[in-house]
């Protein structure tokens, strides 16, 4: 079908990718799982894990399984993670959570929402001590939900816990995507000192 000479079809490809972008409620250890077990993380691991025994050839189980969990931590599985979120948007579903979960990131929606709701209002420009004392609110309220994530047994790391509240506020469209923004919150941190 096409509509002033534009083809209007869908390709089979095209719509196989609208369909992997719909976020679907799943339960988070599925989605860790589905995630730990892509081989997209599967190869990068394996990749991670030759070079630290070309380091140590003599890596015992334990100095393999401390290697895993230090490479969990990286900025190369958060850029992996972002990565499979695109592929596979997570959908948030209250009846897979805890109640302490469900309570702590309802407290980090409202307080994302009285920010936009703030920016909204505002006609200047916040004063920076306003600034940095609502940013650390809502990084608290943020690291609250990823902890009770973690104490929860749902996410195999506090790293990994983080992001997936981050995800989980862009899919509720109350953020943005922002992949990189561990990393600028590093680069402020070091400029301070």
């Amino acid at each position: 079908m096409s509509v002033a000479g534009e083809d209007m079809t869908e390709s089979v490809e095209q719509k196989s990718q609208r369909e992997v972008a719909e976020p679907r409620p799943l339960n988070p250890r599925q989605y860790f799982s589905g995630f730990l077990g892509s081989s997209e993380f599967l190869q990068k691991k394996a990749e991670r894990l030759e070079q630290v025994r070309l380091r140590n050839p003599n890596l015992d189980e334990e100095d393999t399984q401390d290697a895993t969990n230090a490479y969990l931590r990286t900025d190369e599985v958060k850029d992996l993670f972002w990565q499979y979120f695109r592929q596979n948007p997570f959908k948030y579903d209250p009846v897979f959570f805890s109640q302490d979960f469900n309570f702590k990131l309802n407290g980090y929606f409202t307080e994302l929402k009285k920010i936009r709701s703030k920016e909204r209002l505002m006609r200047g420009p916040q004063s920076p001590d306003e600034m940095m004392e609502q940013d650390e609110l809502r990084s608290a309220k943020h690291t609250v939900a990823s902890q009770q994530l973690l104490e929860d047994g749902m996410a195999p790391n506090f790293t990994l816990a983080r992001l997936l509240v981050h995800m989980i506020t862009v899919t509720e469209d109350l953020d943005k995507e922002d992949p990189n923004r561990d990393r600028r919150v590093r680069e402020v941190l070091a400029a301070r000192r």
